[in-house]
């Protein structure tokens, strides 16, 4: 098959015949003649505040049409029986994918899902699912709260607007600068190397996804239940978007996750897939695609398995059949069914199918990986984590040299075991802010947390929490717990240009951003978190 055509997409989903012969989603599936194998890919455009346009009436129309099918009672044999706005989300409910690697092409999966069910209740192939560029308007649009259909009750009020921290140009830039794979993507379900760390959220999904399902609060704050704000829609349009632009980017940090070496066919589990083989599956009856194993050698931890392949129940009351695309077609450039008006010239955001084909015939060898920890003894408080590293003279040289060379080596602050805030009205203004320092800086910092901390040359991050619940979570550990990584390559190099000190101290300020960044009690004195600065190397320190 030559795209990823949305008719046979949402035929094969929905359990309905929308095309005669449509037999499944690859090579073997034909439609009828009316139908364009290859269609001409239709276009997001972005939502432009203050223009009048006919992709936001299309927009405002396609899910006024959805929510009208919930009260409707369709026959069986209708092309609209499952597509109505309950039974759409109910699919992200049941099968979605957060705080792993599987996040970004299962939300491309169930946009393009989505686009379908647009296309054929406006009756319009050429409908594309608009996109909110929040780094460019960080109010959420009027219409959003004016047209009664994209209506919501929402934390982020009208006019108010988005933390530029967490989604301003200096952010998102430094996000599609990211070299390492698993830092920008999040981090698998199970790891190669299984890191004893066993972080969780990589950098893009920390922030901006995350930051801004909590920026605009209400429904998009809850994981499960987010896609029933239309405002959903937008912000994955422009998270697939940004991913894109990374992907078109960062080609050879991408091909090696495609398909397993040769060694690790021979010393993973029989069975073990890489991030490119894996199916990611849309299901409107199963909660939780993976089950929990243990992990050979560590029998306490458990962790998920690569593969999502559940029996699916095909009954004939169930007509919604699984949906699965391996992640390597969602990413390949000929297969995508869709572009953007705008992403810097990276018309599709996709990968060159040629290097696809390439990895696929073996020509990608993954490079081993050294993994290096810098650890200090964490010191908490109800506001505050701390830990400083010492570094010396001949680790700064060493690593001078390294991060001299970004392509090859990088670095991170991995943050694990930090409280998740249990109240939701707390949890959707409370943000983490992360900042580097000498250890006699470190009182200043935390003194003078405001809106504009995030252009100090000490701050490094912020994480905004958006925790899944225990029977929908999909990380590794306590679900009231948050792991993950943010990314300071860049920092870490000028850094070491051009300080003397050797000892670094890594903080975590809990602070209120909707309440003059006062600090916010979240720790407790016998938590166990911790921050640790980890590097990924290509030769030993």
């Amino acid at each position: 098959m030559n795209s990823l055509n949305r008719r046979t997409l949402l035929a094969l989903f929905s359990g309905t015949a929308l095309a005669t012969g449509c037999r499944s989603i690859w090579g073997d599936s034909h439609l009828s003649g009316d139908v364009d194998q290859d269609p001409t890919p239709v276009i997001r455009h972005r939502w432009e505040p203050g223009k009048d346009a006919d992709y936001k009436k299309k927009f405002i129309q396609a899910v006024t049409l959805l929510k009208a099918n919930d009260t409707r009672q369709r026959p069986a044999g209708d092309p609209q029986f499952n597509l109505s706005w309950n039974k759409i989300l109910k699919i992200h409910q049941m099968s979605c994918q957060h705080k792993n690697w599987f996040l970004l092409p299962y939300h491309r999966l169930y946009l393009l899902y989505f686009e379908s069910a647009c296309q054929v209740v406006l009756d319009d192939p050429t409908f594309g699912i608009p996109y909110w560029d929040w780094t460019l308007d960080l109010e959420l649009p009027n219409e959003f709260y004016d047209a009664p259909a994209l209506q919501m009750v929402r934390s982020l009020e009208k006019g108010a607007r988005l933390n530029e921290a967490e989604v301003g140009r200096q952010n998102i830039d430094k996000m599609l600068s990211i070299v390492d794979f698993e830092h920008f993507h999040s981090f698998p379900p199970l790891t190669i190397d299984s890191l004893p760390t066993q972080v969780e959220e990589g950098d893009f999904e920390r922030t901006p996804h995350d930051s801004v399902h909590n920026g605009v609060g209400g429904k998009m704050s809850n994981p499960s239940d987010s896609p029933v704000d239309p405002i959903f829609w937008l912000h994955h349009s422009n998270i697939d978007r940004l991913w894109g632009m990374w992907l078109s980017k960062h080609l050879d940090s991408v091909i090696p996750y495609l398909t397993l070496s040769v060694d690790e066919r021979l010393h993973l589990a029989p069975g073990a897939k890489a991030w490119g083989e894996t199916a990611v599956g849309l299901d409107i009856n199963l909660q939780h695609p993976t089950p929990l194993v243990d992990v050979p050698g560590i029998p306490d931890l458990p962790q998920f398995k690569y593969s999502l392949a559940p029996v699916i129940n095909r009954s004939s009351s169930n007509r919604s059949a699984r949906t699965e695309v391996l992640v390597k077609d969602l990413i390949a450039s000929d297969k995508l069914p869709y572009l953007y008006d705008t992403d810097g010239g990276l018309n599709g955001g996709t990968v060159n199918a040629i290097a696809i084909a390439s990895a696929q015939q073996g020509a990608n060898v993954r490079k081993p990986r050294i993994r290096a920890i810098l650890s200090g003894v964490p010191k908490i408080s109800t506001t505050l984590v701390t830990s400083t590293v010492s570094i010396d003279d001949v680790q700064k040289k060493s690593l001078h040299e390294r991060m001299a060379r970004p392509n090859e080596n990088s670095a991170s602050i991995y943050y694990t075991q930090l409280s998740i805030p249990l109240d939701e009205t707390i949890r959707q203004n409370v943000r983490l802010y992360f900042f580097i320092a000498a250890p006699d800086k470190i009182g200043p910092l935390v003194q003078n947390i405001s809106d504009k901390s995030h252009l100090a040359p000490e701050f490094v991050g912020v994480l905004s929490f958006f925790p899944t619940n225990p029977a929908h979570q999909h990380g590794h550990g306590d679900p009231q717990k948050t792991s993950g990584s943010i990314d300071i390559t860049a920092w870490l190099a000028l850094y070491l240009s051009r300080t003397v000190g050797k000892e670094l101290t890594l903080l975590a300020a809990a602070v209120n951003i909707k309440d003059g960044f006062k600090p916010v009690p979240l720790f407790a004195i016998n938590d166990k978190a911790e921050l640790n600065i980890n590097l990924s190397l290509s030769d030993p320190l």
